[in-house]
């Protein structure tokens, strides 16, 4: 393959997402509309595929985002408990971008918190969704969601506690049982492709394709911040579906 192939084949976005004590993970947009998505050393799996229009606009996202041009580098200042480092490669028929984003925190990088968000608003109606189960006191309650769960105002404290801990620096063990306090059916075209199931020991489970992968286990501190953050929610006033 040429090298003019070899570009016009070659992804127009990329990122990659390494936690610190987690399993790393991919997502990568092709030129002709595929939406990929990979965890830990598994292959690419399709996820969804944008129609023209959505491809097109996206093309416009990309170039927006690095438009002032972007560092190479951005990083958190200060200490960070488990730090998550996340590589971007852009691409655009003028400029090939890649930066590098360590020690991450949403607004670190706002032209890329951007970016990331129009990814999910362009998906297809029927791209993805997710089925929520979360302990609330002694009962469980469910919800499903047809849009990112981060685009959703009551849910944002809790998907940050999940997806974006903070609390991990005094790395106190829980004690106590390990009863699920959250479980996410993530689904995709009705399908269900991956489970999280967070348990009240701290224990964080990932399930793909009936396997079990266990990532890294919530301190103390954290598994407290999610429990606050379930309680904050207001689930009787959530629709269901939500979104």
């Amino acid at each position: 393959m040429s090298g003019a192939e070899d570009a016009a084949a070659a992804p127009i976005l990329e990122l990659a997402v390494d936690p610190d004590g987690g399993r790393p993970s991919g997502l990568r947009v092709l030129p002709d509309g595929r939406v990929e998505s990979r965890f830990g050393g598994d292959s690419w799996t399709e996820q969804w595929r944008y129609e023209a229009g959505a491809l097109a606009a996206l093309r416009r996202a990309v170039a927006d985002a690095d438009s002032p041009p972007l560092d190479s580098r951005y990083e958190r200042e200060g200490g960070v408990s488990h730090p998550t480092r996340i590589v971007w490669k852009l691409r655009t028929p003028t400029r090939s971008t890649t930066v590098t984003v360590e020690k991450y925190a949403p607004g670190l990088v706002p032209p890329l918190d951007r970016l990331y968000q129009r990814i999910y608003e362009l998906r297809p109606d029927d791209g993805g969704s997710s089925v929520w189960r979360v302990r609330v006191g002694d009962r469980v309650v469910e919800r499903v969601l047809n849009c990112e769960p981060a685009s959703v105002p009551q849910l944002t404290p809790l998907v940050a506690a999940l997806f974006d801990p903070g609390g991990g620096a005094d790395g106190r063990a829980v004690e106590g049982g390990g009863k699920p306090l959250v479980e996410i059916e993530w689904r995709t075209s009705g399908r269900t492709t991956e489970r999280t199931v967070v348990h009240s020991d701290g224990r964080n489970v990932s399930v793909r394709d009936g396997a079990e992968h266990e990532e890294r286990r919530y301190s103390a501190a954290e598994v407290e911040a999610i429990v606050r953050a379930i309680d904050a929610v207001g689930w009787a006033s959530l629709p269901d579906p939500v979104c």
